[in-house]
């Protein structure tokens, strides 16, 4: 289920209809918990872009692709609250 919803936010995101900060807010309003993009932060966008890739290997459906904002972020080295930014930047003290 996890899964769904991060990618369902990625969707959303890079067809342009909701920011990231806009989907969390979203989320987190109608549930009370963390967004999806907060939530790829704190587990690691690297971490989360390998499952991907290891999904998209074992289904080989396109639509299982890992989405290119998410591949971009981790090209640039945004891995999320390690680094200090991914969708989020953080203070790293």
């Amino acid at each position: 289920m996890l899964r769904a919803l991060l990618n369902s936010a990625l969707d959303i995101a890079e067809m342009g209809i909701a920011t990231p900060e806009e989907v969390d807010k979203t989320w987190s309003v109608a549930t009370g918990m963390l967004g999806p993009f907060t939530i790829m932060d704190l587990i690691g966008l690297d971490v989360v872009l390998s499952v991907e890739k290891l999904w998209y290997q074992e289904t080989g459906d396109p639509r299982d692709k890992p989405h290119k904002i998410l591949v971009e972020k981790v090209k640039k080295g945004e891995l999320g609250l390690k680094t200090g930014k991914g969708f989020y930047t953080y203070d790293k003290k």
